[in-house]
């Protein structure tokens, strides 16, 4: 059996692995919000690109975009 130490593989790699290599992969808690695939003696790892960081620089985008809109479009609320 193959110890699956670490795969800095993208998510369209396919390596060569065992059924038990695959079972161990789905077992690792390091791939609980992983994909994982097994075809033809092959195995897929597939991982998700988005995570805090992305979270973190979409916010940052949408905040500018509400403080570049307030300029363009003045909004009285308060106003009678």
């Amino acid at each position: 059996m193959t110890t699956l130490i670490s795969l800095t593989t993208s998510n369209e790699t396919w390596i060569q692995a065992t059924w038990d290599d695959y079972l161990q992969a789905t077992n690792n808690p390091d791939y609980d919000k992983s994909k994982l695939y097994y075809y033809q003696g092959q195995l897929s790892i597939q991982t998700s690109p988005l995570g805090n960081d992305h979270a973190s620089d979409h916010s940052i985008i949408n905040y500018g975009i509400n403080l570049g809109s307030y300029k363009f479009f003045k909004l009285n609320f308060f106003q009678d």
